[in-house]
């Protein structure tokens, strides 16, 4: 019966089927290729959840340094902040007390002012006064004179 090579057929495919040495060769081969595939996949898989273990410890690392620097930096920003929230405070207060001093001297002046008007209109008062006398007596003078 065995006449050609390749022709025998044994039980040995699987569930008991009868297969050429052909074809028992190729599911083989076959079977040796999945299980190849199938390790590399493992092998892979193994990388990949090293790789994302390493991944989410450096992950972890640059979380904590990110967290830590934006901390210093809230805590500089806060800092400077309250500088310039006091330099600002003693900048107004600055500001009002030289608008209250340049107020103060402006009611100096505006009093010196009134005071310097009242007197200009009482000398006013007086030289017309004295002018009028003035012109009285010339014109008495005169009177007399004729």
């Amino acid at each position: 019966m065995v006449s050609e090579p390749g022709t025998f057929r044994s039980p040995t495919g699987p569930n008991g089927t009868y297969e050429t040495f052909d074809e028992a060769r190729e599911r083989q081969v076959r079977e040796a290729s999945a299980r190849e595939a199938a390790a590399q996949a493992a092998a892979t898989d193994q990388r990949f959840a090293a790789l994302e273990r390493r991944f989410k410890a450096r992950l972890d690392e640059v979380i904590e340094a990110t967290v830590l620097g934006f901390g210093d930096l809230r805590s500089e920003i806060d800092e400077r902040f309250r500088e310039a929230q006091s330099d600002f405070s003693s900048f107004l207060k600055e500001a009002r007390a030289l608008i209250r001093q340049s107020r103060s001297e402006a009611n100096e002046r505006r009093t010196q002012m009134a005071a310097i008007q009242r007197d200009y209109d009482k000398l006013a008062l007086e030289i017309e006064k004295l002018r009028q006398e003035l012109a009285d007596e010339r014109g008495k003078g005169k009177r007399t004179s004729k």
